[in-house]
């Protein structure tokens, strides 16, 4: 047995060689001193973090900083301590016999956080090894591994509010002017609560003492998000990591991109690092679209001039669609109008949140019925994997208008008897005709034994109907008639009145004789007899003496015998 702080001296040998004999030996206990080695391990899984680089600090039991020197290449005096590339040190010189020994960390390994609270230890006998020709005291710094949180803030839009616009106004003249009030969602981007993400090792996750934490496509933490705040993950180890989207919140289209997040070593003050990430989801859209017809009339020329870009759709709301603000769109409220485009096509354009809607036509040409049919729409959430809802009208079927027809109906009369004439040829014009025939005519019709004739679907507009050729024996009209059809199935009655071509006969005498001597003088009398002349309409009535012999007008001096007179019928005949 030695004395406290004295080594123990090494076994010698001793030789005896005589009975009695009496051997004296000068025994010299040295002070005890030991080097100090120090191990830097994870103070989760006791493994030794191999790094260069800790440095630690040795406080003697009197609370003084150790200092040691070493002389290569230079004479140098160190107070901070290094690890080498095994996580360990050996001091460079012993420390002598003592008790309360500090070991102070003063920079920590890569990954891991400093752990700057003093480990105690004793420069004894007992707590020495040997290691080789060394005496050592080992003291193990254990180090927790710094760790870091996923923090996730889900964005997307939402309705905000709704702007009316629209309404009356006045103009430069001070004029009042009204235009229809249409309504337009407003949207504003936050956070959405209900967004479900995975988070998965993206690599395998070791820590730099060697332990496998995670393996990669280890899903390591569930996150679902909330609306007022981000979330985040438990404590991860530092590493690369997968965030993906497995659940979108109601009335959004899930993000399929994966984001790819790193946590990386954030220094040795800082126990638990974070990285933030906020990712959008868009609102699920909507698509409204209808084909649309018109009837054409090749005729009339009518359905193929471009009429159908007059055409106009409106889209309305249903029902009270409310906004966060309180605003909203009322029910009937009118959102958004449209004009066709030439091919027929319409699509509305107005970004709709969910809800009830329809659509009506609320202006055509004016050839054309404006039906009054509303087409339901109904925009509800249709999952997470439909980026666009379309919806096209009418089961996708054309909405066509029907042209506005009338029928013109003529009644072809004798105007002497006020009997029925068939036979006589008519024609419909156009209201800027100027030669009225049957090439220029759109359509014919020729009178019935009953004196009727018709044109069948005359579109909405003036026309003229003309006669073009009268009924055998009797003279033309060539009265014009102006015909408007204004609405729908209208029938539109006219009458047309001919005369008769005139028939006329004369009796010439002298003096009441039908002959006479030719030496003598005479008044020739020619009394005119007539049928199917138009009483109250004034004629002329012309008349020439003829040689009865030669067949040739009769000339005394070289001039023609002539006679006229002027007459108004007070009856037909």
């Amino acid at each position: 047995m030695g004395w406290d702080g004295r080594e123990l001296m090494k076994d010698f040998d001793v030789f005896i060689n005589k009975d009695g004999g009496v051997y004296r030996y000068l025994i010299n206990n040295a002070p005890f001193a030991s080097y100090v080695k120090v191990i830097k391990t994870d103070a989760e899984t006791g493994k030794a973090i191999p790094y260069a680089g800790a440095g630690f600090q040795i406080y003697d039991p009197n609370g003084q900083l150790v200092t040691m020197q070493f002389t290569y290449p230079a004479v140098t005096k160190i107070d901070t301590f290094y690890t080498t590339n095994d996580g360990t040190l050996i001091t460079p010189e012993s420390l002598p016999y003592g008790t309360g020994y500090s070991l102070v960390e003063v920079q920590a390994p890569y990954g891991y956080v400093l752990n700057s609270e003093p480990v105690y230890f004793d420069i004894t006998p007992a707590g020495s090894t040997d290691v080789g020709d060394v005496t050592v005291v080992e003291v193990e710094r254990p180090n927790m591994p710094q760790k870091g949180k996923i923090s996730i803030t889900k964005l997307g839009e939402v309705l905000s509010s709704v702007t009316a616009l629209g309404g009356a106004a006045t103009d430069e003249g001070g004029n009042e002017i009204t235009f229809p009030v249409s309504y337009q969602p407003v949207y504003e981007e936050t956070a959405l609560a209900g967004a479900v993400y995975e988070v998965t090792a993206a690599e395998d996750i070791i820590t730099p003492d060697g332990t496998l934490r995670y393996s990669a496509g280890e899903v390591v933490s569930t996150l679902t998000t909330a609306q007022d705040g981000p979330v985040a993950t438990e404590p991860l180890y530092l590493g690369k990591y997968q965030v993906r989207e497995v659940e979108a919140p109601f009335g959004t289209v899930l993000d399929t991109e994966t984001h790819l997040v790193e946590l990386t070593y954030a220094g040795q003050e800082i126990d638990i690092t974070e990285t933030s990430a906020a990712l959008h989801d868009d609102r699920q859209k909507i698509k409204i679209s209808l084909e649309k017809v018109l009837e054409q009339d090749e005729n009339f020329e009518i359905g193929m001039n471009g009429e159908i870009t007059t055409v106009q759709f409106g889209l309305y709301a249903s029902e009270d669609i409310t906004a966060a603000d309180g605003s909203s769109i009322p029910a009937d409220g009118l959102i958004e109008t449209v004009h066709c485009a030439e091919d027929g096509s319409v699509v509305f354009a107005t970004d709709l949140p969910l809800g009830s809607y329809y659509v009506k036509e609320i202006s055509t040409d004016r050839h054309y019925t404006l039906p009054d049919t509303m087409y339901p729409v109904v925009f509800e959430y249709a999952g997470q994997d439909v980026a666009l809802v379309e919806v096209a009208l009418n089961d996708g079927e054309p909405i066509a208008n029907e042209l506005i027809y009338g029928n013109i109906k003529g009644m072809k009369i004798d105007r002497e008897n006020q009997e029925a004439i068939a036979g006589a040829l008519f024609g419909l014009f156009r209201p800027d005709a100027l030669q009225f025939t049957s090439d220029t005519a759109i359509l014919t019709s020729t009178s019935d034994e009953d004196g009727v004739f018709s044109f069948e679907n005359v579109p909405l507009g003036n026309w003229i109907v003309r006669e073009l050729q009268p009924a055998e024996g009797y003279l033309p009209n060539t009265d014009v008639h102006h015909v408007q059809v204004e609405r729908d199935e209208q029938l539109i009655e006219i009458t047309v009145v001919n005369d008769k071509v005139p028939e006329l006969g004369t009796t010439a005498s002298i003096g009441g004789e039908k002959e006479a001597t030719a030496t003598e003088i005479y008044t020739l009398e020619d009394a005119v007899e007539y049928t199917h002349l138009v009483p109250g309409k004034e004629y002329v009535v012309k008349g020439v003496l003829m040689d009865k012999a030669t067949g040739e007008a009769l000339k005394i001096n070289g001039e023609q015998v002539k006679a006229e007179t002027t007459f108004t019928p007070e009856n037909p005949s």
